[in-house]
């Protein structure tokens, strides 16, 4: 590790005294009916998390250990992090959790990747979908275990820290987060040791903006919620006799191409009876619709698909909220989230979107990842090297062509993976109006944030804040730019490393932009033979005539590609000099299917898709 121990304070214990309470409250399972809560202890938060303990006097809940011993030992330094399947999607919040992050510094998180060891009071933006068990700084590498356990069953899974010391010191800790299958969790705090009034327990979903967290301590506040031996804390959602709420909007994403939308949100029934609900969308009171789900039995989920809707470029709050007589529970009713119908979107498939890197081999590329995630979309785009990890001492950028912004401060939009050494490595995004000679870096829009200041030792971007260790699954980011209608502009990609330890590094895919686009060369094409109707762009014989606007002479290619990437057919169709061009093509004998129609200068190119249907 790479911090320095100002002080390390020992404290020997003896503690023989507390082997024969361990060995009474362990046991393999836990008794459903201690779980079932018969008041409320804390809570409700915004979502409608509630919690109860056995330190609150009026809570039933009891205490019980589960041993986890039979389950993995998870090998964790200091200040480390594992990812681990789970058994059961774990409804959390809005979401459905497949996988956890497990941090040695006792919590769990999901997609982030923070390691912090200094806790804070919640809600914490920097960490995603956490589950704080005891964060502390703990140190698993100086002793004791750290076990992930899953019940037989498939009701529950286990992740326990036992005997696991503060960093620098002899206090160990034995506690326990239980997942339940239902979507309750428990906190078991079985042998707790040193000083207890240092620590954060409690829950946040996403980044706890809109209430979305419930804190049970926080640095010994409140006192009655300092730790003891055998405490046990169970979270859990109300259930409700009439329930009915949004559970996730699936489409639209927050950035989209302007055109064709189909709406499609899940609902979920949390009550406890049957029901039937009306599902409504709004896009800013311009377009509304409703559709009935139902009967749904509890606790089951349906997706509801709306009819697709043309929208034009613009900024949309795009609304799901459903409509059940009689609903106990508002809470959840109701989902929105910002939508920028973009100007352009570039899925990279096709061209590598004219972006530079620099220095030209070996670092940023474009194509197919071998290592690190799978893209976004389809099955290109830029990555820090796509067949292994990063260099150190790296200083690599990777810069737009110029832009030309349509109205006053537009946005950038683009998803993006990253794997890097914590604080020591990362990039961020920058911005140049005068020709690349400066740069300014730019920061997403709220929530999204950098993770940290880039050390000293950064060769690229040192004590810049920058996107850096894990970002868990790919993730979305929103820059405005301090630019004016019709201003040129650059946006640069940079990148930086120190003298040791690597990763997979950054990934970039699907790029757009809302109130610019990239200025192409071939300015527009029309391919007369291509019939456009709702079900898409179709072409019913091999003959094209292309009508071509040029801003400036240039040599023209043609090509045919498959949504696989595999070029099907390339002809060179010579030079031509600028303005409207008409030119008349045949295409070789293809199967029914989808493909692209790619045409080119070299610096350029416009893209149409297209359904060859016979």
């Amino acid at each position: 590790m790479r911090r320095i121990s100002i002080i390390l304070t020992l404290f020997l214990l003896l503690a023989f005294a507390k082997n024969d309470q361990r060995e009474k409250n362990q046991k393999e399972t836990l008794s459903l009916i201690n779980l079932l809560p018969s008041s409320f202890g804390g809570g409700p938060d915004s979502f409608g998390y509630l919690y109860e303990s056995t330190q609150d006097p009026g809570d039933t809940v009891g205490f019980e250990w589960i041993d986890p011993s039979q389950g993995e030992v998870l090998i964790l330094d200091d200040d480390d992090l594992l990812t681990r399947s789970l058994p059961f999607p774990f409804p959390y919040y809005e979401e459905d959790l497949t996988s956890i992050n497990i941090c040695s510094n006792g919590f769990l998180q999901f997609p982030t990747s923070w390691v912090n060891y200094l806790n804070y009071p919640l809600p914490y933006p920097q960490i995603r979908n956490m589950i704080a068990g005891f964060w502390d700084d703990l140190d698993p590498s100086a002793g004791g275990t750290v076990y992930h356990y899953n019940d037989p069953n498939g009701q529950f899974t286990v992740f326990a820290w036992v005997d696991v010391p503060r960093y620098g010191t002899q206090e160990t800790q034995t506690f326990e987060i239980v997942f339940y299958s239902d979507g309750r969790m428990k906190f078991n705090y079985l042998d707790m040791n040193g000083n207890l009034s240092s620590n954060t327990i409690g829950i946040q979903g996403r980044d706890g903006s809109g209430g979305y967290f419930l804190q049970y301590v926080y640095n010994g506040d409140p006192p009655n919620h300092i730790l003891t031996d055998s405490t046990s804390v169970i979270w859990y959602l109300r259930q409700f006799g009439n329930d009915g709420g949004i559970r996730k909007i699936h489409s639209p994403l927050p950035f989209i191409p302007a055109g064709e939308i189909t709406p499609r949100v899940k609902v979920k029934n949390y009550g406890r009876n049957p029901a039937s609900f009306f599902v409504k969308i709004e896009f800013e009171g311009l377009l509304r619709d409703s559709l009935a789900v139902g009967p749904l039995p509890s606790n089951d989920t349906a997706l509801v698909i709306f009819p697709s809707r043309q929208l034009s470029p613009g900024i949309y709050n795009f609304k799901a909220w459903v409509s059940l007589p009689g609903d106990e529970n508002p809470r959840n009713d109701t989902l929105s989230r910002q939508v920028f119908a973009v100007h352009f979107l570039d899925s990279l498939e096709i061209s590598n979107g004219n972006l530079t890197p620099d220095p030209p081999y070996n670092a940023w590329e474009w194509g197919s990842p071998t290592v690190g995630p799978q893209p976004h979309s389809g099955i290109r785009l830029w990555g820090t090297v796509l067949g292994g990890e990063y260099e150190n001492y790296a200083n690599w950028k990777l810069t737009s062509p110029i832009y030309t912004a349509n109205i006053d401060n537009p946005y950038l939009f683009f998803w993006h993976w990253y794997s890097t050494e914590y604080y020591f490595d990362g990039g961020n995004v920058k911005i140049s109006t005068d020709g690349g000679n400066t740069w300014q870096i730019l920061y997403p829009e709220p929530p999204d944030r950098y993770d940290t200041i880039a050390s000293s030792g950064n060769s690229g971007i040192p004590y810049e804040p920058c996107y850096s260790g894990y970002s868990g699954l790919w993730k979305f980011s929103a820059f405005r730019l301090p630019v004016s209608q019709n201003q040129n502009f650059q946006i640069r990609w940079h990148f930086g490393t120190d003298l040791s330890i690597v990763s997979y590094g950054w990934y970039l895919d699907d790029l757009g932009g809302y109130g610019f686009q990239p200025t192409t060369k071939v300015e527009e094409f029309v391919a007369k033979g291509l019939k456009s109707s709702r079900r898409g762009t179709f072409l019913n014989s091999p003959s094209l005539s292309l009508e071509i606007s040029l801003a400036k002479p240039s040599g023209l290619s043609l090509k045919v590609i498959s949504p696989s990437g595999p070029i099907l057919f390339q002809k060179e169709l010579g030079f031509f000099s600028s303005g409207s061009q008409r030119i008349s093509i045949s295409l070789p004998p293809l199967p029914n299917g989808l493909y692209f129609l790619s045409l080119g200068n070299g610096e350029e190119e416009v893209v149409k898709k297209f359904i060859f249907l016979r």
